[in-house]
């Protein structure tokens, strides 16, 4: 290795260390304001209970975009080999011989041993941004957050998912709906149950529980409106034998109809039961025995007793009790009442019109009318007499009571000792 080898060499030594140092500092900084500002975001993202993997994905990408910025800001005015030479020669006590020989003039210094610019790392100024940053990430990630105590979370479901499920069970035993369409609403209800029961009664949860219990509960009015109907359009098939052939015809085509809205509803009817009512036809209806009406019949109450029991009695035109009759057959109670409506309505009198009088005049208050009289206006019809014109017929009364009625105490005695 020659004399040139060997301090040019040194020299850029020397400069990567320089630059390497320049980088460090800028960087340092850079990665330190950056640390901060991550580790608050992943504190407030635990907080929140959310996926803090992004974030750090993101510090990650911020620290390699800042590296880069801070090199090409140092690769724009690098220490150089010149410099690094100048250094040297300061250092090793050279006179300029490195610099000079450099541009050629003079020759190479002899080589030395432990050739270096007498410069050190500052190792606490490049650990303090490092541990700092180290400690903040460590803390937001690895503490504790407090958790929710148990008593703090709701033990007692909304009240609609209760009822939503009461009534599922109920249609679940009595197999009386479609089994995909119940199954359905099982699994609705399983969703908003698995949620987090701190998230029970939130806003949306509460909205999302009442509509589907108020959706359930029309649709079961629906069909309770429907079976009743084709109880009772069952009850009239009974004397099938006496009908004639238009009016059969007739029951029968109600009877499909109701079966089709059964079938094709938001909570479809038994497939088997609504199959039975659509196969009707006046043929079948005059076929069919006493117990195979009655059996289908029952069915068809039970059902509309199951929905009943889900959504309260479905008040019609004509279940009302009548005028003198009671639950129990008797006088006395014996029952509760049926709910309905009666076709007959109350007269409540509202038409009759009655006078009030008050004779105690003591109790009468300010502006209420006493009494009221009925008469007619005496009117003068003929000449008044001539009069000149511009002339005051009478001359004028009442002001003596006007004057005295206008003043007050205190004005009247001030005016009683000048007028006597």
């Amino acid at each position: 290795m020659s004399d040139r080898e060997f301090w040019v060499g040194a020299a850029r030594r020397v400069a990567l260390r320089r630059n390497l140092a320049s980088w460090s500092d800028a960087f340092l900084s850079a990665a330190l304001s950056l640390t901060v500002i991550a580790a608050v975001l992943i504190l407030a993202w635990r907080l929140l209970r959310l996926d803090t993997r992004v974030l750090w994905f993101g510090w990650g990408g911020a620290l390699l975009l800042a590296a880069i910025v801070c090199a090409a800001m140092v690769g724009r005015r690098p220490f150089t080999v010149e410099e690094s030479l100048a250094r040297l020669d300061d250092v090793q006590r050279l006179h300029n011989r490195l610099t000079s020989a450099f541009l050629g003039v003079g020759p190479w210094p002899g080589r030395r041993s432990g050739v270096t610019d007498a410069l050190r790392w500052n190792w606490s100024r490049l650990a303090t941004p490092i541990a700092i940053g180290a400690l903040l990430l460590g803390a937001v990630s690895l503490v504790e957050l407090p958790k929710i105590e148990a008593g703090s979370a709701p033990t007692d479901e909304p009240i609609a998912w209760t009822q939503l499920g009461s009534w599922v069970k109920k249609l679940d035993q009595a197999k009386l709906l479609d089994q995909p369409a119940l199954d359905k609403i099982k699994e609705q209800l399983d969703d908003l149950r698995s949620q987090p029961r701190q998230d029970w009664y939130s806003q949306n949860s509460l909205e999302a529980g009442d509509a589907l219990q108020q959706q359930t509960g029309q649709s079961l009015r629906d069909l309770e409106q429907d079976l009743e109907k084709s109880a009772d359009l069952m009850t009239q098939a009974q004397n099938a034998a006496q009908m004639p052939d238009s009016q059969l015809q007739s029951l029968s085509d109600q009877l499909r109809a109701a079966a089709q809205g059964m079938a094709s509803g938001n909570l479809p009817l038994n497939k088997e039961l609504a199959g039975q009512l659509r196969s009707f036809d006046p043929s079948s209806l005059k076929n069919l025995t006493q117990a195979q009406l009655n059996q289908l019949q029952q069915r068809l109450s039970n059902g509309a007793k199951i929905c009943s029991q889900c959504v309260g009695p479905n008040v019609g035109p004509n279940q009302g009790n009548q005028p003198g009759q009671y639950p129990s057959g008797h006088p006395g109670g014996g029952g509760p009442a049926q709910l309905g409506l009666n076709n007959q309505a109350e007269n409540l009198h509202t038409k009759r019109l009655q006078g009030a009088s008050n004779d105690d005049l003591s109790r009468a208050l300010p502006a209420e009318v006493i009494a009221i009289t009925k008469g007619k206006h005496q009117v003068n019809n003929g000449p008044a007499g001539s009069v000149a014109g511009g002339a005051i017929s009478s001359a004028g009364e009442g002001g003596d009571a006007v004057w005295r009625d206008s003043l007050t105490p205190d004005e009247r005695q001030v005016l009683q000792k000048y007028f006597k």
